[in-house]
């Protein structure tokens, strides 16, 4: 995904049916923010690998990201630093 806008409203995602092993994300913004479903394989991993503020996830898949359970906010990593 490079220099265009995705957007993803309103998909339901059923976990295994789009996988994104291999994909990157490295401009522009590919937005999942309001989808619904399990995670897409391999998505989490492809958003650790990109540029950081490309990739909307919904809230429920952040806090699958950070692990914790607890919000992060939106094109954060959980080791980002506080400015």
């Amino acid at each position: 995904f490079s220099g265009a806008t995705v957007d993803f409203l309103g998909a339901h995602f059923t976990g295994k049916t789009v996988p994104f092993h291999g994909a990157r994300f490295t401009s522009g913004k590919a937005d999942f923010e309001n989808t619904s479903g399990t995670c897409p394989n391999g998505l989490l991993e492809a958003v650790e690998r990109g540029e950081p503020e490309v990739v909307v996830l919904p809230e429920q898949w952040q806090r699958a990201a950070d692990g914790s359970g607890e919000k992060e906010a939106p094109g954060t990593s959980a080791n980002a630093p506080d400015h």
